[in-house]
């Protein structure tokens, strides 16, 4: 197994990208409503995606071993400063 792939077949390119969709749209949720939009997880959330954009340096190409450990770390710290988003419910038939 390479270094940027990880359990489920996923890329550590994939699970970052799905990770920072849910963050936006949590961030975009708590933002939409005033009592939340400057809350501490509002805050930690928008620290967590600048840091992501510091880590990746605007790109995908020339990853290191450093650079893939940082970004392993960052999906880590930042597993529960999102909304998951519900399945879709199956209808019935």
């Amino acid at each position: 197994m390479s270094i940027t792939e990880h359990a489920h077949g996923h890329t550590l390119h994939e699970r970052i990208v799905v990770r920072r969709r849910e963050m936006q749209r949590t961030l975009a949720s708590l933002r939409s409503v005033v009592r939340t939009a400057t809350c501490v997880r509002a805050r930690a959330i928008d620290e967590s995606l600048k840091t992501l954009d510091v880590h990746l340096g605007g790109d995908w190409n020339g990853r290191d071993r450093d650079k893939s450990a940082a970004l392993t770390h960052w999906l880590d710290r930042s597993r529960y400063l999102y909304d998951v988003t519900p399945p879709p419910l199956r209808a019935k038939r």
